[in-house]
């Protein structure tokens, strides 16, 4: 269920400010084999929309997750937006 798993990353993301930086820095490295998402949950998480995330959880996000991911989101490394986008294509090749 998308909301369990990207709620999961959102709850540690807010213990460890830090931590979506790498996810968006390094996305492969960090979910792959750590969390149970589909590639449709990964696409929602790594585009940096918090619109899309706050349909996915099904609730609005608070001021400070929002910021979080925003930081985040803006700062990838070339290799993190290489692997987001080879992501984001695996979830529209499954529609």
């Amino acid at each position: 269920m998308c909301k369990e798993a990207v709620q999961t990353i959102l709850n540690r993301a807010s213990s460890e400010p830090g931590f979506l930086k790498t996810v968006y820095g390094k996305p492969k490295v960090v979910l792959d084999g750590h969390y149970a998402l589909t590639p449709e949950e990964k696409s929602v998480l790594l585009s940096g929309s918090v619109l899309e995330i706050e349909a996915c959880l099904g609730r609005p996000l608070g001021p400070f997750l929002k910021g979080l991911i925003k930081e985040a989101a803006e700062a990838p490394s070339k290799r993190g937006e290489q692997e987001r986008e080879e992501i984001h294509r695996a979830a529209r090749d499954l529609r």
